[in-house]
């Protein structure tokens, strides 16, 4: 709880990192702000794609997956996580805690930060277009687990490439390659996952296939976690 407060502190205590790291979570705000304040217009929207592709409806659930998976790029606060810590690092080495303790706390923040909005916009915008009771949970799955490989990929990123030499924390958050990875790093599996979707249109149903897509993208962020605990501690204690 403490190292978990602690990270809190510092993610809302540095404008550069709130504004940088932490966009995403602004954006489904937005969009369910916007989903309840122009319904009308995302009805419409509807109807005219409706009558241009028959049957387009039924995709609607997987494109939002999609286009929150985008949005939830956005949020890499596991980035620079590890480079933040700074020459000061060694003050959570030497701490009578386990560096999976300290892990646990920057994954926890991402978590956090980046689940609770999504959730938000994804109820309003469910009940907006009317999506059915499954297929929102399906949506929300997805998002859940693809905002915890988020965090996972941040985190594994910047283990391997940390930073701690840092005289400005502008340069871990906007600059490190860590960050870059981590982002460009999610878009591109959205990217993927649509392009699997294209190669398996007329083979699944697309609510089908969004399950397949939350058994893949679980099975990624479980060995990922599994890496962490057991290597990435150890990388952390050696930093």
């Amino acid at each position: 709880g403490a190292l978990f407060k602690k990270e809190a502190k510092r993610f809302t205590g540095s404008t550069v990192y709130l504004i940088n790291c932490g966009l995403g979570s602004v954006a489904f705000l937005a969009g369910a702000v916007m989903a309840v304040t122009k319904s009308d217009y995302l009805h419409q929207l509807m109807e005219m794609l409706n009558q241009m592709m028959p049957g387009a409806d039924s995709l609607i659930p997987l494109a939002l997956a999609g286009m929150l998976g985008l949005v939830t790029a956005m949020n890499d606060i596991t980035s620079p996580s590890v480079s933040l810590e700074g020459k000061n690092i060694w003050i959570l080495q030497s701490m009578p805690i386990s560096p999976w303790t300290v892990l646990k706390a920057k994954l926890l923040l991402h978590v956090l930060v980046t689940s609770v909005p999504a959730v938000i916009c994804i109820v309003s915008i469910s009940v907006v277009l009317g999506i059915s009771p499954v297929e929102a949970v399906l949506v929300g799955l997805f998002e859940l687990i693809f905002i915890a490989l988020g965090a996972a990929v941040g985190l594994a990123v910047n283990l391997k490439m940390p930073n701690l030499n840092w005289v400005n924390e502008t340069v871990v958050i906007k600059q490190s390659m860590a960050v870059m990875i981590a982002m460009f790093g999610s878009w591109l599996e959205v990217l993927a996952l649509g392009g699997l979707y294209f190669l398996l249109r007329n083979l699944m149903t697309p609510m089908a296939y969004l399950a397949l897509a939350i058994v893949i993208i679980a099975s990624v962020a479980c060995l990922l976690l599994m890496w962490l605990r057991k290597r990435g501690t150890k990388i952390f204690a050696e930093l």
